[in-house]
């Protein structure tokens, strides 16, 4: 959680499904008490070197952030 904050996504492995990875980030509402919108993406663990995770989450908060520019409700990133 301390990662996602500090940058703006996480990475974890899948409690249930062994072998697959998911990346993710929070857009969270600018209004309070309006809800958060997660946006994910997960992979088999084999199909993503360390580079291509770091590429991945930049094009997940990248995407993040126009789906924020593109809502009707005000939102913002988490971090």
């Amino acid at each position: 959680i301390e990662r996602c904050r500090r940058d703006g996504w996480i990475e974890v492995p899948c409690a249930t499904a062994p072998g697959i990875t998911a990346i993710g980030t929070i857009i969270a509402s600018s209004r309070p008490g309006e809800p958060s919108i997660a946006l994910s993406i997960s992979f088999p663990d084999h199909a993503a070197d360390e580079a291509v995770r770091a590429r991945m989450a930049t094009e997940l908060t990248q995407t993040a952030r126009r789906i924020a520019a593109l809502a009707e409700t005000p939102l913002r990133l988490s971090r």
